[in-house]
């Protein structure tokens, strides 16, 4: 999965900023883990795309 900076991590150290992001992706249920993540990237590509930027 891609990880997409944020301008509010703007101050945060790099180390929580990635640890963060470890957890996050932790929470993801087993069971539905691998569609999120295809829907993810889909979407995120969708975004480079269309050059549109976090909302």
């Amino acid at each position: 999965m891609e990880m997409d900076s944020d301008a509010s991590f703007s101050c945060t150290p790099e180390e929580i900023v990635n640890a963060a992001g470890i957890d996050t992706y932790n929470l993801l249920p087993e069971k539905s883990k691998d569609q999120y993540l295809k829907e993810y990237d889909l979407f995120m590509k969708w975004r480079t795309e269309k050059h549109v930027g976090s909302v």
